[in-house]
């Protein structure tokens, strides 16, 4: 990435349109970050966003820079902005769905992450993200209809059969619970003994 980094400089050193002062700029961001520089990354994303303010690939390269550094309400709106000017954009959708989560913000998650699920239906993480939002808003077993479509992508993702084994529990579908942590026992034990002692310690 040092490599990369030299030539995205000496090419912003030599560009003789902001097209080209563009590019270089956000192969300078794309190269700090890698490099764990993120100060110097969100400089270089923001002088290219002066350049490009609708771009909502650098929007978004943006914001995962804010998140990186838990700059989260940045982060959120930059997604927000990316989903804006390309609504199709599933990745923003998803990641603003992540972001909203980490703030405790569950509404506004599910409303940004079935958004993205609408986008890109296959999406794990969209997915993921929907589900654990539901759950903290005690929406049992909508949360579960999210888990489960992970599964069905997925199962072997012991994130989604532990969710899912919760919402069983929660949902008071003891029988589907064990049957959860029955799949679970061989892909994560630690999840799987966390959920079984949820399961015989809930009355």
């Amino acid at each position: 990435f040092e490599t990369a980094l030299d030539h995205y400089r000496s090419a912003l050193e030599n560009a003789n349109t902001r097209e080209l002062r563009f590019q270089a700029l956000v192969g300078i961001g794309s190269a700090e970050a890698a490099l764990g520089r993120l100060d110097d990354a969100r400089q270089s994303y923001d002088r290219a966003l002066e350049i490009k303010p609708e771009s909502p690939e650098t929007l978004f390269a943006a914001g995962m820079v804010a998140k990186d550094q838990e700059l989260f309400d940045t982060a959120a709106e930059l997604f927000a902005q990316a989903a804006v000017r390309k609504p199709d954009f599933g990745e923003a959708l998803t990641q603003l769905g992540v972001v909203y989560a980490l703030q405790a913000r569950h509404e506004e998650s599910v409303a940004a992450c079935w958004r993205a699920v609408s986008v890109s239906p296959q999406d794990v993480e969209a997915l993921l993200c929907l589900g654990v939002a539901r759950y903290h808003l005690g929406l049992y077993g909508e949360a579960a209809q999210a888990f489960e479509a992970v599964v069905e992508l997925d199962p072997q993702n012991p994130h989604a059969r532990y969710s899912l084994g919760l919402c069983r529990l929660f949902g008071q579908d003891p029988d589907g619970a064990v049957a959860e942590y029955v799949a679970l026992k061989d892909l994560d034990p630690d999840l799987a003994r966390d959920l079984y002692n949820r399961i015989f310690a809930t009355p």
